[in-house]
């Protein structure tokens, strides 16, 4: 498999789905072409893609970007087994992670969060974003959004530019500041912590 001319590699934290998505963009090809190109995944977005149930897909990103496929699969909810929960159930709600309510490619519920400073300075979706208990960016100290600011349309990363909503073309990096108060910031960090050590609970 030819690597692509411009390799994107995933950033802290990226989800499976913004990584995808960057490389696509960076070397500009349409998303779907692109999902379709990648093991003729052309119903990839009828799924929640942070969990692809075949990980081929994975790979063959990892491949075409030159990207260990250790950290490719740190990408996606899968790393999250045994860490925040036991195992993953394929096609089945998982308690931790927010649900996207995929439905004919669009979603329908209010699963993908994001803090409108970091994909400012940053230009992607963090993977701990879809966890139900990261409800806050303790980097910026505000709340995570979850809809659209201008129109309340959840957030679908692959239908539009990804950092704009497809209902309405509202930047999402203009998304108005929520603050949160002190405690709340500090229970928030003690959650992070338990995330990145796998000793939450």
């Amino acid at each position: 498999m030819t690597m692509l001319p411009v390799r994107p590699k995933p950033q802290v934290d990226e989800s499976f789905t913004s990584w995808l998505i960057r490389v696509a963009n960076a070397n500009g090809i349409p998303v779907g072409t692109f999902c379709h190109f990648l093991s003729k995944h052309q119903h990839f977005f009828t799924r929640d893609t942070d969990r692809p149930t075949d990980k081929q897909i994975v790979c063959d990103l990892a491949r075409l970007t030159g990207t260990p496929i250790s950290a490719a699969a740190e990408t996606t909810i899968h790393l999250l087994e045994r860490r925040v929960f036991p195992m993953l159930k394929p096609n089945n709600v998982q308690q931790m992670i927010t649900v996207l309510g995929v439905y004919h490619r669009t979603h329908r519920k209010y699963g993908q969060a994001f803090c409108p400073q970091c994909l400012a300075d940053e230009g992607y979706y963090r993977l701990s974003w879809r966890l139900v208990f990261i409800t806050q960016c303790t980097i910026h100290s505000q709340r995570l959004h979850d809809r659209c600011w201008q129109c309340g349309e959840p957030v679908c990363l692959h239908r539009s530019p990804w950092h704009t909503c497809h209902s309405c073309g509202f930047d999402r990096r203009e998304a108005e500041a929520l603050p949160i108060d002190s405690h709340a910031e500090r229970l928030q960090k003690r959650l992070e912590q338990g995330f990145r050590t796998g000793t939450l609970f």
